[in-house]
């Protein structure tokens, strides 16, 4: 995941999101909540999640 996420950020990437179950209880929830991933916003039935580089954008929370 690190690696991935230092990628994003050297090709110039400013946030990244992903969607995962609603469902907090779920290991996923925690596993990106851990890395530093924030709640974006719930739709459809998937939670929206965004990361921004160190130093970046403000952590929004949606």
């Amino acid at each position: 995941m690190a690696l991935a996420q230092a990628w994003l950020w050297a090709s110039g990437c400013t946030r990244a999101w992903l969607t995962t179950d609603v469902d907090r209880k779920l290991r996923a929830h925690g596993f990106y909540r851990h890395r530093g991933w924030v709640d974006c916003k719930v739709e459809d039935g998937l939670r929206w999640m965004q990361l921004f580089p160190p130093g970046g954008a403000s952590r929004r929370n949606g």
